[in-house]
């Protein structure tokens, strides 16, 4: 029997050491110390994986309806359509579907006249297509675009925008949209978009897991800097959300605090 004995030695700037508590016991606190680090290092490369994508995610939404915007801006509605639904993403092999759903609040039927507009390999090429919808009174209509990879303009993003004619008592509205062109012709973007979606909070929380298990016993500087990031990924999820619900300037707002904070992270200097 060996009751404290202590070996140190060089091993990491912890000096770990071997400690004995009796015949067969033994407990190596240098391959605590290496071990726990490497899971450190594991995570804080899942969290900086996880922000890169979701920064990637964010700004193609954005991006997408940022574009948009200035398709065909001469149309000015009185207020926006706000359940316009887009893909995120098409692919190269697929046909997407823009839809909203309108509704008739009154007791008496009515017809609304819509006119949707899609690039055509050019920003300055348009598709225009007028629809009239019949919606029964107290009832509603879903109404269905169809876009093609085709009409990606510059092979980059499908434009699309639609302008519902006022009737009284309700003023006219409109909406756009844009719809990034990925050339995965395996899957479709709705798919692809959803893979990434869920790649993207696995490796923050997995990520998350790891960094917290890695960094304990964290002092200040470390807990500060660990909040910091966590407050980036919000950031992150935030604009990604804005973009996605269609509010793309406060979107980019969320983007451009997020690259601040980034700066802040990386060059910050401390004591």
């Amino acid at each position: 029997w060996k009751v404290g004995f202590v070996v140190n030695f060089n091993f990491t700037t912890r000096s770990p050491t071997y400690l004995f508590f009796g015949e067969g016991i033994v407990i190596y606190q240098g391959e605590i110390t290496v071990r726990k680090k490497i899971i450190q290092i594991s995570g804080g490369f899942i969290l900086f994986f996880a922000i890169l994508l979701s920064f990637a995610l964010s700004s193609a939404i954005i991006w997408g309806d940022l574009e948009a915007s200035l398709f065909t801006s001469g149309i000015n509605p009185d207020s926006r359509l706000k359940n316009l639904n887009c893909p995120v993403l098409i692919t190269s092999s697929e046909v997407g579907t823009v839809y909203t759903v309108i509704k008739n609040p009154t007791n008496k039927d009515s017809e609304r006249y819509l006119m949707a507009f899609v690039s055509e390999g050019y920003a300055s090429l348009v598709r225009e297509i007028r629809t009239k919808v019949p919606i029964p009174a107290s009832g509603k209509q879903k109404v269905e675009w169809k876009i093609y990879p085709e009409d990606a303009a510059f092979e980059r993003v499908v434009l699309f925008r639609v302008y519902m004619n006022a009737k009284y008592p309700y003023p006219s509205m409109g909406g756009n949209c844009g719809v990034i062109r990925i050339d995965f012709p395996w899957l479709t973007g709705n798919q692809i978009f959803a893979a990434l979606v869920g790649i993207t909070l696995v490796s923050m929380a997995s990520g998350t897991a790891l960094w917290e298990y890695g960094i304990r016993p964290a002092n200040n500087k470390t807990r500060n800097r660990t909040n910091a990031v966590y407050f980036l990924l919000g950031t992150l999820i935030v604009a990604g959300i804005l973009g996605y619900v269609g509010m793309w300037v406060f979107g980019i707002m969320a983007l451009a605090v997020a690259v601040i904070l980034l700066g802040v992270i990386v060059f910050r200097r401390t004591d």
